[in-house]
């Protein structure tokens, strides 16, 4: 009724909480599912494990999007340890259920924010905006989509 999205976050991982998003998924599909910083748990300076790719599972569910956030918890920009994981999401979720959440106001440096624009918009994390990034005139959100790269 009220077209509200569901951001989920779990600091220690989504992978034990699997079967119960799908099956919310399932029963509500009219509601959007927003899995925040990757859909991995927080492991700094370490890449996404093999363990991890149980997410996959929900790409299934066309509700369930991820969120493009809280990479600088993992380890500092340019995040290359990230590319391969954020290339794999595009891959199985499609990238036009990939959103890019600022973090706003944690990050430990207000610099963070511009660069990640900047990585973004220039394709270093993996996929490329498909549209401008810009504010709409309709909406104060910022609207962007992507397009996987090969």
């Amino acid at each position: 009724e009220y077209e509200l999205p569901i951001v989920v976050y779990n600091e220690t991982t989504f992978s034990h909480h699997i079967t119960q998003i799908a099956a919310f998924a399932a029963g509500n599909p009219q509601t959007k599912i927003v899995l925040t910083h990757l859909g991995i748990p927080h492991r700094p300076n370490t890449p996404p494990q093999r363990g991890d790719e149980v997410l996959f599972q929900l790409a299934k569910h066309p509700s369930i999007f991820v969120q493009i956030s809280g990479m600088h918890m993992y380890c500092p920009p340019p995040y290359e340890i990230l590319v391969p994981w954020i290339q794999r999401l595009a891959e199985v979720f499609g990238a036009e259920r990939l959103l890019y959440g600022s973090n706003y106001p944690v990050m430990n440096k207000d610099t963070l924010y511009g660069e990640e624009i900047d990585l973004l918009r220039t394709g270093k994390l993996g996929i490329h905006p498909v549209e401008d990034m810009r504010r709409t005139r309709r909406s104060p959100d910022l609207r962007v989509s992507f397009q996987h790269q090969h």
